[in-house]
């Protein structure tokens, strides 16, 4: 019959529209909580934007990568994007620096996201509080032979103190300033960033 279409293909048809209309259900949802969680972010907060070359030294030798961060969302690329941030985080600043002083580069991250805590927590500690907007220092490992080049090394709870700025020293000292402009200063120690009680 003329310009009849084949049921095959109409149900064919229906099968992509509802892929489609699923996929565009969970994109929105997606962007949604995106906004949600921008919007939740103290007045003081700063989402710092950069497009910077960096070099990242490895036991391979050098690496250089691109550092693209708007709007808390965070791209590595080399010749390929290789890493983007997760959606459920806003990256306030980022740093290429040898933290734990063992001759190779990690990635440091200031994100902010809701709860202190990811999947697990300590039994010790009370309930999570899953909606609060915390911030947290996450160091990584960097290994650019994985699909996923950034290996976490030491991903902090809430910090215990108020980061409006973060920034990084030729030492490798992490400076902290809090909205009402005290300061503190953080290293790597045996295990994790401690605090620095005297000045750099």
């Amino acid at each position: 019959m003329t310009g009849a279409v084949p049921i095959d293909r109409l149900f064919r048809t229906a099968a992509l529209l509802a892929v489609a209309a699923v996929f565009a259900a969970c994109s929105g949802g997606i962007v949604t909580q995106r906004a949600h969680l921008l919007q939740d972010l103290p007045p003081w907060a700063e989402l710092h934007r950069q497009n910077d070359a960096a070099v990242i030294r490895t036991a391979a030798g050098e690496e250089r990568i691109s550092m693209v961060q708007q709007d808390g969302v965070l791209h590595i690329s080399s010749e390929e994007l290789l890493y983007t941030s997760k959606p459920e985080w806003a990256v306030a600043d980022s740093f290429v620096y040898d933290f734990d002083r063992d001759g190779s580069d990690e990635v440091m991250l200031h994100v902010w996201k809701r709860g202190s805590f990811g999947e697990h927590q300590p039994f010790w500690r009370k309930p999570d509080d899953k909606f609060r907007m915390t911030e947290h220092l996450f160091i990584f490992d960097w290994d650019g032979r994985r699909e996923n080049p950034l290996v976490p090394l030491w991903m902090s709870s809430q910090i215990p103190v108020q980061a409006q700025t973060v920034d990084v020293d030729d030492a490798g000292i992490i400076r902290i300033e809090a909205p009402d402009g005290s300061v503190t200063l953080w290293e790597w120690g045996s295990w994790g960033l401690v605090r620095r009680e005297e000045p750099a």
